[in-house]
């Protein structure tokens, strides 16, 4: 206890006297101003906890800013006390009394004792202990000596020398103990760019310390405290930092250890006479928090406010010795400063947050090898491996970037000139607007969208230098407005970005906000002398440059289409105009409004072509239905099969409507969809063709339509048209897949076939079938013209001049005799190859084959060789159907020939096992159409017969009797017969009693 009252009376005596000992004033707590109080927050670290609130003062100031009281708590013990201060008439302090608040009663009083004006005595009484400090001075009132006393007895003395100005030189000092004083510090002083350095060396038990103390002249505040133990070199440094309010009074001080980590943290409200208060009483992040980091070679503690806590990766800032990491729980970045510096750090160093609001992106500039930027959210390097879909994408525009984060944040931030951080940390400016276009060369700009590059096909820029540009993809066009295009393009450095604004509504923005120093509400043209043309807006701006391209109708006149409007433009009579001479200001017609896809009709309604941008379709198959059979009003269906895509269509040959629009049908899978007709009925289209087996089409409940099919298995499915009863003859309504348990319900409930016979089958005589071909297209008849097929699956011509033709819906196969001789014929033959009663294989090219049976083409097959000689003219195979279980044989001349092959079909086992018979002691085991392999099986000849014994893999014992071996020629198949396990025992027996 007495080495803690001493240690305690060390620390008081060694603190620097005023020679008067006046009452501390607003100046002396560093207040510049008339103040009425100061609220003073302390923080200090806390082990487990780090930088916690301690400690609260208020101090209150008389008139002339002399402080008059502090009321002071203790958060640990939740204690309160008051300090009062007295002063006589020459302002010198004479008394300050610690009292508690609650009763007023005193704990501790000091009193203060002068002599020509310079402090004599001071005496403290806190019962039952009196604490004396007497005072000496020099003949200049520089204090030289004290003397502590304790109830009447020395308890230390402290002796000092000074220099002129009364600084402290040295500090020596005598226990009670001791005969003589000992040398505890000596000064010296120095001044240097505006500081006063102050160098002290001092003994202590625990070793020699060097400690400089820097101190800004101009505030007298201590700023830095570097400490060095002079045995093992070993240093700290205790930073203090402070920050002013707009009066020049400090609201924030905070002593930073380096080499402990954060230690204190000061806060205050300082309350003025003239009512303003400045300051604040809370700690607050990320202002107040303080980072620190030390690393191990490859090992690193980071602490935040003296709390170590976990971070993530430390990343790399290219062309810095810094480094960035992110703590999760505080959604903190942290610049760890220099940390390449050392590898092996012997103090902490600066962990300066950089920013904790949520989801904050950072950037820096790229590696010098791979270029571009780098950018961090939520502690993961975004730009890392990321890919056009992923959570992050960023487009290069000269040297900067537009970079789209997508993820939570669904956001854009432009870097301009990253090759200009010079290894610094850039927060990202994340906005809305994911639209931008830059400079990317003295000649070129680019547009981003969303972090990527927007190809752009068609732009005009008006009289007043802003730019309409274009995209396109499919036949949809997007439209940006690049304000104020040519003044940046002309002004600006190259990497330079501004926004651009997308159009959802273009022409109806460019109105309204008047974009656009152009008049789209009509157009003229003029053809050139070289046979080219101009098109112009009505006010005539020449708006070629964002029309499509030009094509030429079936009646000779020039067709364009101009998107930004969505119209149709007809060149009026520009193939009539004489070639040579310029022609201006001709007329143009609007074809057509609001529609992309479009039909025009020409030779009186006799033909028709199919418009989309830029182009005629030219890979499409296309069916009409009239929607009644008096009127002249069709339904279409275009399907365009270069990108399998279906629209639907109204045109009416009689009206005088010569282009008319093609809307786009919702994709659904098979491209189906019913065409409503008048008195109720319907028409289904599949991929532009007529599908024709409506005996399996019904309306149920009035409501929709209901269609049944077979799928290439021959397995029952159906679609559904809903909603048949709510529309319009001329309508179209897409088909939806029904599951298979609904598809099974509705067969039922709907009275429909589950084999789905067509009604019409004896109708049709197919003895006299003719087909016609023209265009590609064919049709095959019966005599009495009747159209014979439902379902065409599949066309192939085999290597041979016929078509062979596979109707997947009545499982017919039939031949075209001579199709591929001419591109017109009138009067094909057609033979039926294969009824639906029938089974076979078409076999040709290089060991291909197909298995038809009852017609229906068997795709879930096993083909397995009988044939041992690959020399042999004739080749023998097994195939089977792994759908029925059936085991098929058939043999055929072994070349590369079309061939249509009868098959037998063989008897049928559990196991779908065969034997083949190679010679009177060999023989092969098929199993599912798979070659079988058991070398543990044994076979025994039995009464003519071959018996073998097996284990299945499971370890069952089973066998098969294979009738008639002996009698059997070579590459004959015998079927298994099975024998029941209750009778393997027996028949064991038998064939041992045979053999001895």
């Amino acid at each position: 206890m007495k080495t803690k009252t001493i240690l305690l009376l060390w620390l008081v005596a060694v603190m620097s006297f005023a020679q008067e000992m006046k009452v501390p004033t607003l100046a002396d707590k560093g207040v510049k101003g008339n103040a009425k109080t100061i609220e003073w927050y302390t923080y200090q670290f806390v082990n487990n906890q780090g930088l916690s609130y301690v400690k609260k003062d208020v101090e209150t100031f008389d008139e002339e800013g002399r402080l008059e009281t502090i009321v002071s708590h203790l958060v640990a013990n939740n204690q309160t006390y008051k300090y009062v201060y007295t002063v006589d008439k020459k302002g010198l302090l004479t008394e300050m009394k610690i009292v508690n608040p609650s009763n007023n009663m005193a704990l501790q009083t000091t009193s203060y004792d002068y002599k020509k004006g310079l402090v004599s005595k001071i005496t403290q009484v806190q019962s039952p202990n009196t604490v004396e400090r007497i005072y000496e001075y020099n003949d200049d009132d520089h204090l030289i000596s004290v003397e502590v006393k304790q109830n009447g007895t020395v308890q230390l003395n402290e002796y000092y020398e000074v220099d002129g100005e009364g600084r402290r030189t040295k500090l020596s000092r005598k226990l009670p103990d001791e005969t003589e004083s000992k040398v505890i510090s000596t000064y010296s002083y120095e001044t240097k760019d505006g500081q006063l350095l102050t160098s002290e060396k001092r003994n202590t038990d625990q070793g020699a310390f060097e400690i400089t103390k820097y101190t800004d002249v101009a505030t007298g505040r201590d700023i830095l405290e570097e400490t060095k133990k002079v045995s093992t070199a070993q240093q700290g440094h205790q930073r203090q930092i402070f920050e002013n309010d707009q009066f020049g009074s400090w609201i924030k001080a905070e002593v930073i250890d380096e080499q402990f980590g954060r230690s204190r943290l000061v806060i205050r409200k300082i309350s003025y006479a003239d009512g303003t208060e400045t300051g604040r009483t809370e700690m607050k992040s990320p202002d107040d928090d303080r980072g620190q980091f030390m690393r191990k070679n490859a090992q690193m503690q980071l602490a935040v406010n003296g709390k170590l806590v976990k971070n993530g990766i430390a990343y790399d800032i290219p062309g810095s010795n810094n480094r960035l990491t992110y703590v999760s729980a505080d959604k903190a970045w942290y610049l760890l400063k220099g940390y390449n510096v050392s590898s092996n750090m012997t103090s902490w160093g600066e962990a300066e947050i950089i920013t904790n609001k949520p989801d904050a992106v950072l950037y820096t500039e790229g590696y010098a090898n791979v270029g571009g930027i780098l950018v961090y959210q939520n502690g993961v390097n975004l730009s890392e491996g990321s890919t056009t879909y992923s959570g992050y994408s960023s487009y290069e525009i000269g040297s900067s970037h537009v970079a789209y984060i997508r993820r939570e944040t669904n956001k854009t931030m432009v870097v301009e000139h990253p090759d200009e951080l010079n290894g610094t940390v850039g927060i990202g400016e994340l906005t809305g607007n994911n639209y931008y276009w830059g400079k990317s060369s003295d000649s070129t700009y680019i547009l981003a969208a969303f972090g990527r590059s927007v190809g752009l096909q068609k732009q005009l820029e008006d009289a007043d230098g802003n730019k309409l540009a274009s995209s396109k993809s499919g036949n949809l066009f997007y439209w940006y407005f690049l304000p104020d295009f040519r003044k940046h393009f002309s002004e600006g450095e190259v990497g330079d970005v501004f926004p651009a604004t997308y159009l959802i509504d273009p022409i109806k923005q460019i109105r309204q906000d008047d974009l656009l120093n152009v008049d789209f509400s009509g157009f003229s043209y003029d053809k050139l002398a070289n046979g080219n043309y101009r098109l112009k807006s009505k006010d005539g701006t020449a708006v070629t440059g964002i029309a499509s391209k030009t094509v030429k109708t079936g009646d000779n006149e020039l067709l364009a289409y101009f998107p930004l409007t969505e119209q149709y433009l007809r060149m009026d009579g520009f193939y009539t105009l004489e070639n040579g001479k310029e022609h201006l200001n001709q007329s143009v017609t609007v074809m057509l409004d609001s529609s992309a896809n479009a039909y025009y009709l020409y030779n009186e309604g006799q033909s028709i072509t199919f418009y989309k941008p830029d182009e005629r379709f030219s890979k499409y198959k296309f069916n009409s239905h009239k929607l009644d059979n008096n009127e002249r009003v069709f339904g279409a269906v275009l399907y365009d099969s270069a990108a399998n895509y279906s629209y639907g269509m109204n045109y009416d040959l009689d009206g005088s409507a010569i282009m008319g629009p093609m809307r786009p049908l919702p994709l659904n899978s098979g491209n189906v969809y019913l065409l409503k007709l008048k008195a109720n009925r319907w028409v289904i289209f599949e991929k532009g063709e007529k599908v024709s087996d409506y005996d399996f089409s019904k309306l149920r409940e009035e409501k929709e339509v209901i269609h049944f099919y077979k799928d290439e298995n021959g397995k029952v499915r159906a679609y559904q048209f809903p909603g048949f009863s709510e529309v319009e003859p001329g309508a179209f309504i897409y088909a939806s897949h029904l599951q298979d348990s609904e598809v099974q319900k509705l067969l039922t409930e709907l009275k429909v076939d589950a084999n789905l016979t067509t009604s019409n089958d004896d109708k049709v005589d197919l003895g006299n079938l003719e087909f016609s071909k023209k265009d590609g297209v064919f049709y095959m008849t019966d005599a009495n013209g009747t159209y014979v097929q439902n379902h065409l699956g599949w066309f192939d011509s085999f290597y041979t001049d016929n078509l062979i033709a596979y109707d997947s819906s009545s499982h017919f196969l039939y031949e075209l005799t001579g199709y591929s001789n001419s591109e017109t014929i009138e009067e094909g033959k057609v033979k039926v190859l294969l009824n639906n009663t029938q089974d076979g294989v078409i076999h040709w090219g290089d060991n291909k084959s197909l298995l038809l049976v009852n017609g229906e083409l068997q795709v879930d097959v096993r083909r397995t060789y009988i044939t041992q000689n690959s020399n042999d003219v004739i080749w023998k195979e097994l195939i089977y159907n792994q759908s029925s279980g059936e085991t098929y044989r058939f043999e055929y001349k072994n070349d590369t020939t079309y061939k249509l092959l009868p098959v037998e079909k063989l008897l049928k086992n559990e196991d779908a096992a065969y034997l083949v018979k190679v010679d009177d002691k060999s023989f092969n085991l098929i199993s599912k159409g798979e070659l079988v392999k058991d070398d543990n099986a044994k076979s025994y000849p039995y009464q003519g017969d071959l018996v073998r014994f097996f284990k299945t893999a499971e370890g069952i014992a089973r066998a098969y009797r294979f009738k008639g071996f002996d009698a059997a020629e070579a590459l004959d198949v015998i079927p298994a017969e099975i024998i029941p396990e209750n009778q393997l025992k027996q028949l064991a027996e038998e064939i041992s009693k045979s053999r001895n």
